[in-house]
């Protein structure tokens, strides 16, 4: 199991253009390995998913650490299910009304249909000395914790911790160190219980679950039923008068949020 908590693999930084870029950066030059942890008080160029800008005001929380994916990378899409989990659990212990928070697909969390954390995954191919290369996923998070940008700045309305959880302040550090226990968590989890049942776990908080959903992908918008994640992390959709679905990547568009 990778451990996320190794003192000589964290690095904090005040400012970055993204914490996955320069964990990359060191990654490939030697500076960091796996368990590497680093965080950014702010980023200048911040990434979401789909090169979407992630904005990042100081007082929130800009974190990515490293780990090795399993060796069969046919399987590295179940990784999606751990990042949404990590993040899950996560907001869970902050917030009062656990019915209000779930996941949209892939790696975002919402509390009362508003984001509040999500998850960016880069997958870097290390040279080794001999010529081979070395797989790594570098995970990133980025969560609202005391502020979150307006909805005419995101494609996705948002909201805070802070808001959310009606707290004069909320300690980021906390929040890394519980985004770190909940990391070696549900790792655990996975090896102990596998991912059919992480990906039951997922569906019993997914946003629009049941519901007729809209998922933007590059060849187009996609309207259909949401049946679930499977265990691949991968979205099962029934469009109309078609047979199911199942997608790999694609950003689900907001219901009307009032």
């Amino acid at each position: 199991m990778p451990s996320t908590n190794t003192p000589e693999g964290y690095i904090a930084l005040d400012s970055i253009d993204s914490t996955n870029d320069e964990l990359r950066r060191r990654l490939e030059d030697g500076r960091a390995d796996e368990g590497s942890i680093l965080t950014a008080a702010t980023q200048t160029k911040g990434r979401g998913r789909g090169q979407k800008t992630w904005i990042s005001p100081r007082g929130n929380l800009y974190f990515s650490f490293v780990h090795r994916p399993i060796s069969d990378p046919s399987l590295w899409s179940q990784n999606s299910l751990l990042l949404s989990l990590i993040m899950l659990s996560t907001v869970d212990h902050f917030v009062d009304d656990w019915d209000s928070v779930c996941v949209k697909w892939p790696n975002d969390v919402l509390i009362d249909g508003r984001k509040v954390c999500g998850a960016l995954v880069d997958v870097v191919e290390r040279k080794n000395d001999d010529g081979s290369t070395t797989p790594f996923f570098i995970n990133g998070f980025g969560m609202n914790v005391n502020s979150h940008p307006p909805d005419d700045q995101v494609h996705f309305p948002a909201t805070s911790l802070m808001q959310q959880c009606n707290l004069p302040d909320i300690s980021v550090s906390s929040l890394l160190a519980r985004l770190v226990s909940e990391h070696d968590i549900w790792w655990q989890f996975a090896e102990r219980s596998g991912y059919e049942e992480m990906a039951r776990i997922v569906n019993e908080r997914l946003y629009g679950i049941g519901e007729e959903i809209v998922i933007r992908t590059q060849d187009g918008d996609i309207r259909g039923e949401c049946l679930g994640v499977n265990t691949m992390g991968f979205l099962r959709l029934k469009p109309p008068g078609e047979d199911e679905i199942t997608l790999l990547a694609g950003d689900q568009l907001p219901f009307v949020v009032t």
